[in-house]
């Protein structure tokens, strides 16, 4: 399973310079349309530094170990904080260079009756994970259209290190551009030995509407209907796609092999942000899907896990606060 966060970093510059020649295109717009503008300008993709802490309820897994059913459990605590930066060292009109780093801390307690003995078993998990990138992006044009070359270096690991460098290339084409709508095709190639694909398409599409709701789609990250509201607001509705992964240094007694964890997550519900000065406080609340988590060697393909788990979901509260000076 290839990172969704990952994905998405492939698609930002696309977004960034739609949204440059948009705005410059609308100068000589109404007032209304500036204004409008303006508020997205306020609420950037890429966070120069960004803090959250992620709270889900308590929720139960049916999991199988090696394709064998183990009794069910319930999640009474699924905790995460994270803090990630996006700091760029080069910038000008052809190229981007820059270094996105990420902590993220996981804490877990799982409960479950041992059927041998049929008493109650509580567990308790923390885990780090870190990653840095080295990222690239380099703009051209292709038939007369606006064409985005990125590549990223990655480095990640976990409590005792450094375990993978992964890589990453995209290509994006803006095919439109203006006051009211934004539209980019694109390609992403995964260099990861764990990735199911090596390449796939990407799409985006924004869409100002004229009762001030803006459709927001990134392929294949999210599905947003959002609109501007008060003064320093946004409310955003609809479906993100998500990822939890950390690595595992003693799975089911094995501790001469190191195991990383894959869980794919769909949060649909609402987020509201709202900017002050600087900063931008975000609120996020919904009902958190999940449709597989897996265990699998850390080199290995999705495919190939000896672990998984299936789960009923659960409601997702998710509080966070951004830094983004002016530079």
């Amino acid at each position: 399973m290839f990172k969704l966060s990952s994905t998405l970093k492939l698609l930002l510059p696309a977004v960034i310079i739609m949204s440059h020649k948009a705005n410059a295109q609308a100068k000589d717009t109404t007032a209304t349309k500036k204004i409008i503008n303006y508020a997205t300008d306020k609420f950037p993709i890429t966070r120069f530094l960004n803090v959250e802490f992620n709270q889900v309820a308590p929720f139960t897994i049916k999991p199988k170990l090696y394709g064998s059913s183990l009794p069910e459990r319930d999640v009474e605590a699924f905790n995460q904080a994270r803090v990630s930066a996006n700091i760029n060292f080069i910038k000008s009109k052809q190229w981007i260079v820059g270094t996105t780093l990420l902590y993220r801390y996981m804490h877990s307690e799982t409960e479950y009756t041992n059927p041998l003995t049929n008493i109650g078993v509580k567990d308790n998990f923390d885990y780090h994970y870190y990653s840095a990138s080295l990222n690239i992006t380099h703009f051209s044009r292709l038939a007369k259209k606006p064409v985005i070359y990125s590549a990223s270096i990655i480095p990640d690991g976990g409590n005792e290190g450094i375990e993978r460098v992964r890589g990453f290339l995209s290509a994006t084409i803006v095919l439109k551009a203006d006051a009211k709508t934004k539209m980019t095709v694109g390609l992403l190639g995964f260099i990861d030995r764990s990735a199911q694909t090596p390449v796939i398409p990407s799409f985006s599409y924004e869409r100002k509407l004229n009762n001030g709701w803006i459709v927001d789609v990134i392929l294949p990250k999210q599905l947003f209907m959002k609109k501007n509201m008060f003064t320093n607001g946004r409310l955003s509705l609809g479906t993100e796609l998500d990822a939890t992964m950390f690595y595992l240094y003693d799975f089911n007694g094995d501790t001469s092999n190191v195991y990383q964890f894959n869980q794919l997550e769909i949060n649909s519900g609402l987020t509201y942000e709202h900017c002050i000065g600087p900063f931008i406080a975000t609120l996020k609340t919904g009902f958190k899907s999940i449709p597989t988590s897996r265990v699998l060697l850390k080199n290995d393909k999705n495919t190939d896990y000896v672990f998984e788990a299936k789960s009923n979901g659960a409601f997702y509260l998710n509080l966070g606060v951004s830094f983004n000076p002016k530079l």
